[in-house]
């Protein structure tokens, strides 16, 4: 991470949806889902699927500089922070 703020450009960006029908759908089988998979129903799953389509219909974003070459890169690698007891990680 440390490396990715010396050759990477960083940008703040913040902007509000309306995630009503996300809670409305969330609510209602969120008691289904956690006798399914024994885990909690949080909408990262929902952010992250945004990501990813966003990502495959606009590969350019999903891009890097190599000196003066864009490189479009075919994977898709996603990390969510975690904030633990003794710090912050990104699983990726």
């Amino acid at each position: 991470m440390v490396a990715s703020k010396h050759v990477s450009a960083h940008v703040y960006s913040v902007d509000e949806i309306d995630m009503s029908k996300v809670a409305a759908i969330r609510a209602k089988s969120k008691e289904e889902f956690e006798k399914r998979y024994e885990d909690e129903a949080d909408v990262h799953a929902v952010f992250r699927e945004a990501a990813v389509a966003g990502l495959r219909a606009y590969p350019i974003v999903n891009a890097s500089l190599d000196g003066t070459n864009v490189v479009l890169h075919k994977e898709i690698n996603i990390g969510i922070a975690v904030a633990l007891d003794w710090g912050l990680i990104v699983p990726v």
